[in-house]
Order: C-alpha cells, then sequence, then structure tokens
C-alpha cells in the first residue's frame, strides 16, 4: 500500500449501476468529446441523449429488468449507446464474439433464453439463422455506417453494395430506424438498476480452457474503473493531460478487457473515444495522424506492429500519456524494445503493463507510470489482495519464491452462468478462514510488493524420453528463446516425434531476420543446450512472421498445436 495515498486508500467503491458512475463522472464536461467515429464527434450531453432514447426504445418492446440481451458487433457507437442503454433500464448486456457460428450463436441464445438479439447487419444472416431456430422474438440489425460523417457513409455504401446480404423477415428483423421509433411513445424511465446485480456476460475459457459465462456485476466493473480513476486523477499523467484527452479504442468489445479497461473506463475518465471498429497492425501511422491519440490500451501483438509501420518513421509521441497492455504476457525483450521505440519517438514513459482474468472484471494489478519494474505486472490495484501460494503446504510463500497467484477482489465475478460447480472451483477457503480466487497462473512477488508472473500450472506439456515422461512448464524454455535478440516472441506447443512426445517452437521474427532463420535455428539450439535440460529443449521449431491469437488477443496455442498435428 506503499503506493497509495492515504486518501486514495480509503476511497468506497461507487455503489451505482454503471450508466450512474459514467453520468456522475461526466456531468461537468457534458459539452466535451465523448467519442470520434471516422470523424464524426458525438459530445457526451449528447451521448447521453443518445443512451436514453435507446433505453426507451428497449422497453417499447418489452425488455424487463436483469433480461439478457446478446449483442453481435463490433465497436461502435450503436454498440456503445447500446450497452449503456441496456444497463440503464436494469437489464444485462451479453456481447459475443462475432467470429461465431450460427450453432454457436445459438447455444449462447439458448443459454440465456434470449428474446433480443441486437447485431450488427454484417452478421444479420447468421444471426437471423441462429435466432430462428430458439424462439428469439426480436433481432435489431443496425449498419456500421451508423453515426458516420456523410461522406465517409456514402464511401462506406458504396464499397459494400452488394456484399452485405439483406435479411428480410418482417416477423423477426427490426430495422435500428424503426426499433428507435418505437420508443418514442415511452415518456419517462423508472427503472432503478441494483450494483449488486448482473450488468454483463463475458464469455470465457477461464482457468481451465473450457467455455464459460462470467456473469459481473456494476459494482465490480466500478471498482476496477474507479480504480484507474483514483489512480490517474492524481498523478502527473493526467493533470498534464489536454483537457479532451483522445483514448484510441482498438480492442474489441466482446471481451471485458476491451468494454470495460478500453471503454467504460476511459469514458469515465473524461476522455474521448477514437472508435476504431476493426484494428489493423498496418495502420498505426494512420490512427496517429488521424487522431492524435494520447492513451492507448492493447496487447502485445497490436503494439509491437508498430515496429513494422513504416509511416512511424521519423513521427513524434510526444503528445502521449499512457501506452498500455494487457491480455496475454509480455517477455522483457519485447518490453525493453517497445519502450525504446516509443522512447525514440519522444516519448520516454515505460510501457504499462496489467494482469487479470475475466473472473475479476480483466484487471486486478498494474504498473502506471511513476510506478514499473521489467518484467513485473505491476502492484494490485487499490482494495485488491494479491498472495502467492503454496498448495501442497497450504501457506503462503515469502518474498521471490514461485507459487500460484490467489486474488481477493472487490471486482470478482458473481459467478459462472449455470455452473455452481466451476464457481465453488475456484474461490478456494484457506486454513485461515478466508477465501481466495486461484488463479492457475505462477508467479512471484518481491520485496516492493511487484508481482512477476511465471507461467500458467494449468499450461503443462507432458514430454517422454526413452519411456520417461516429464512435466514441462513451457514458459521457462520460451523465456530462454525470446532472450535471442532477434527473436520477437515465442510459443512453445507439444508434438510427437515417432513414440515420444517433444516440445516444437513457433518463433517469431522481423521481416528482415526470417531469411536467416536457419543460422537463427542453430543459435537457438546451442542456448537451449547450454540452458535447458535435455527433455525441455525444443526438437523442431518453426518460424513465421506473426502467431495466431484468440479474440481477446492471446497467444492461440491451441491452433498451432490443431494445425501442426493435421
Amino acid at each position: 500500500m506503499k503506493y497509495y495515498e492515504l486518501g486514495q486508500k480509503n476511497v468506497v467503491i461507487p455503489e451505482t449501476s454503471l450508466y450512474g458512475y459514467l453520468l456522475e463522472n461526466s456531468k461537468d464536461h457534458l459539452d466535451n468529446y465523448a467519442l470520434n467515429y471516422f470523424g464524426r464527434k458525438i459530445t457526451y450531453r449528447k451521448l447521453f441523449s443518445m443512451i436514453d432514447e435507446v433505453a426507451k426504445a428497449f422497453i417499447s418492446i418489452g425488455v424487463q429488468e436483469n433480461e439478457v440481451v446478446p449483442v453481435v458487433s463490433v465497436s461502435t457507437v450503436t454498440s456503445i449507446v447500446c450497452f449503456y442503454a441496456l444497463n440503464r433500464i436494469g437489464a444485462v448486456s451479453d456481447y459475443l464474439n462475432v467470429l461465431a457460428e450460427e450453432k454457436d450463436l445459438q447455444g449462447y441464445f439458448e443459454e440465456v433464453n434470449a428474446k433480443v438479439v441486437v447485431a450488427l447487419d454484417l452478421f444479420g444472416e447468421k444471426v437471423s439463422n441462429a435466432a430462428k431456430r430458439c424462439g428469439v422474438k426480436n433481432v435489431i440489425l443496425f449498419s456500421l455506417n451508423q453515426e458516420m460523417p456523410t461522406g465517409v457513409s456514402i464511401g462506406y455504401r458504396i464499397k459494400t453494395l452488394g456484399k452485405i446480404k439483406c435479411v428480410t423477415d418482417s416477423k423477426l428483423i427490426t430495422s435500428w430506424h424503426q426499433f428507435v421509433k418505437n420508443g418514442y411513445d415511452i415518456k419517462e424511465i423508472n427503472r432503478h438498476k441494483d450494483s449488486s446485480t448482473m450488468c454483463l456476460l463475458a464469455h470465457t475459457g477461464g482457468t481451465t480452457g473450457d467455455p464459460k459465462a462470467v456473469a459481473v456485476s456494476d459494482r465490480a466493473m466500478n471498482a476496477v474503473a474507479d480504480g484507474y480513476f483514483t489512480i490517474y486523477k492524481s498523478s502527473e499523467v493526467l493533470r498534464n493531460s489536454p483537457a479532451n484527452s483522445v483514448f484510441l479504442q482498438i480492442m474489441i468489445p466482446f471481451v471485458i478487457y476491451g468494454i470495460l479497461t478500453c471503454m467504460h473506463m476511459p469514458l469515465c475518465m473524461g476522455w474521448c473515444l477514437a472508435i476504431i471498429p476493426k484494428f489493423d497492425g498496418k495502420d498505426w501511422s494512420k490512427y496517429l495522424k488521424k487522431y492524435e491519440f494520447n492513451y492507448v490500451f492493447g496487447v502485445p501483438a497490436y503494439l509491437s506492429a508498430m515496429f513494422n509501420d513504416e509511416g512511424l518513421v521519423g513521427m513524434d509521441f510526444s503528445h502521449m500519456r499512457t501506452i498500455a497492455m494487457g491480455g496475454d504476457g509480455m517477455n522483457e525483450n519485447l518490453e525493453k524494445e517497445i519502450n525504446s521505440f516509443f522512447c525514440n519517438h519522444g516519448f520516454n514513459v515505460d510501457v504499462v503493463k496489467g494482469y487479470g482474468l475475466s473472473e475479476v472484471c480483466a484487471t486486478a494489478v498494474s504498473t502506471f507510470p511513476g510506478c514499473n519494474k521489467i518484467g513485473s505486472v505491476g502492484i494490485p490495484l487499490y482494495r485488491n489482495n494479491i498472495m502467492v501460494y503454496d498448495n501442497d503446504s497450504k501457506k503462503e510463500l515469502p518474498y521471490n519464491e514461485i507459487g500460484e497467484v490467489c486474488m481477493q477482489c472487490p471486482s470478482r465475478m458473481i459467478g459462472y452462468l449455470n455452473n455452481l460447480e466451476a464457481t465453488k472451483e475456484l474461490f478456494k477457503i484457506h486454513p485461515d478462514g478466508t477465501e481466495w480466487l486461484h488463479t492457475g497462473d505462477l508467479g512471484y512477488i518481491d520485496e516492493d510488493g511487484f508481482l512477476f508472473l511465471s507461467g500458467r500450472m494449468k499450461r503443462v506439456i507432458l514430454t517422454t524420453k526413452d519411456g520417461v515422461a516429464y512435466k514441462v512448464f513451457p514458459n521457462a524454455p520460451e523465456e530462454i528463446l525470446d532472450s535471442h535478440e532477434a527473436v520477437i516472441t515465442s510459443c512453445i506447443v507439444g508434438a510427437r516425434n515417432g513414440d515420444d512426445q517433444v516440445l516444437r517452437a513457433h518463433i517469431v521474427l522481423g521481416a528482415d531476420d526470417l531469411s536467416r532463420s536457419s543460422e537463427i535455428e542453430y543459435e537457438l539450439r546451442k542456448i537451449c543446450e547450454e540452458q535447458l535440460p535435455s527433455y525441455s529443449r525444443p526438437a523442431f521449431y518453426v518460424f513465421c512472421e506473426k502467431l495466431p491469437l484468440t479474440a481477446a488477443g492471446k497467444v492461440d496455442y491451441r491452433a498451432l498445436e490443431t494445425e501442426y498435428s493435421k
């Protein structure tokens, strides 16, 4: 707690809805810009007007308090308005992966007994087909060009002419225009949202990899947003920020990191969201020139894409205040390279890192300007407790010893939807009677209270050699590989070699280094031979420009396993 001032330590969690917390934090700057969508700027005052309009429309079609409404969309003005409008009337948002297939969408709709679904028209065909099979009464479709400036909107319509299949089922489909019009007769919104009840379903693989729906409350999400707010409002970074700072929103809304840390939090900070519906790592220079953003939160793969954007050569980053990354952890080599890259462009502040799970609303631990160590994911947000635990002795471990990372957070989930057994497995009672969330992650805490991650307990590869089995935590050999100056990042998976189970290393190199991959492989094999036991050395090497990512921006090691097993 030495990093927090006394006033910060005693701050009370806001007991209000997400909508209420945003409204309270926005009342003094209603005429500042809240959203920038392809150049169209929307003030906070206008945003709240749009939220009320859509909230009334939801009431008009019968959406009830605590009703779950699935939303299938990338980040747009409309998807953001829907999120707060549903919260305004006490309903629950369920943002779904836009890449989900029809059968998966049907399963999601059935799981929550959905009656109303909102979807971007790009996904209208598969959404409506899934909806017809499971009792959905109303599918509301909207277009990506909604709220675009006129010229941009016309260009979008021309570009997509004949490419978006028109879905015309008069009994099921409602256009956005008609939907909003339905709410004109609703005069007042007489709903009160209990901050302890569910406000969002977030879909995750959890700590075991099995798909689950995480139910979280307003209070939990606001605890994280307020944690950031409390840190930043007292920091030099925020005090020196422009009056209407710009936050580049590049993360998808169907992971909690995207909808909370990259949408709700920056809006509650009073920043203007520059909305990027589909992020492209080749367009960093375009984003910077167009939006001159001050803040951006992403994942390592997104930020490292800056290295290959020739448009950034000579560009000044000195107007930036915070560049942060969450999701998959990054290695020290990449962290130093990113810091050096930013410093060479006039931004001499280390990249901010964070760590958490969907089960605690994405962020429980974070670095922040002036409180950072290379390789660490930071210190606990205030109100959070973190310990490193030995499951064998059932005791907390001392500084610098590796064990399972456990958490106590006010941002903890309500539970997994319809899965009480999995919820109970996640939260465990320790011998002293206290309850802790067991993350399944390995790590240690140093004397200054910084958390360092060492790998996953559950991501263990069983290798075999001459009939003897060995457990390998892949993070150890990955760190050895990542220490090579030419390696951007790596991922190790299991592979068959005759009767033996061995390791295969997937190595990301820069474009200039791919041509000498044979030379680099020789050097990597030599390093591993010197530093690793034989059973944890990769037998095979695959070199590439990038690794596959999950929807949450994490390295999809399962995809690597599946692809190369064929």
